[in-house]
């Protein structure tokens, strides 16, 4: 287990990668909840799309 995170840690693209996917997927999921109307949030959906595409993509993936 040690080795794989030191290997993992080694490479300084990775966890940023692996954070952006997890983003991803959790403002994938808020938006399917918002979308099938069982969340109601007080934003529009447009400040939460501005917000994964300033953050997680750029910051995450670039």
């Amino acid at each position: 287990m040690t080795s794989w995170y030191k290997k993992f840690a080694s490479q300084p693209h990775q966890p940023f990668f692996t954070n952006g996917v997890i983003f991803f997927i959790l403002f994938i999921t808020l938006f399917a909840f918002a979308y099938s109307n069982s969340l109601k949030l007080d934003t529009s959906l447009l400040t939460y799309h501005a917000y994964a595409l300033i953050f997680v993509v750029f910051i995450q993936f670039f």
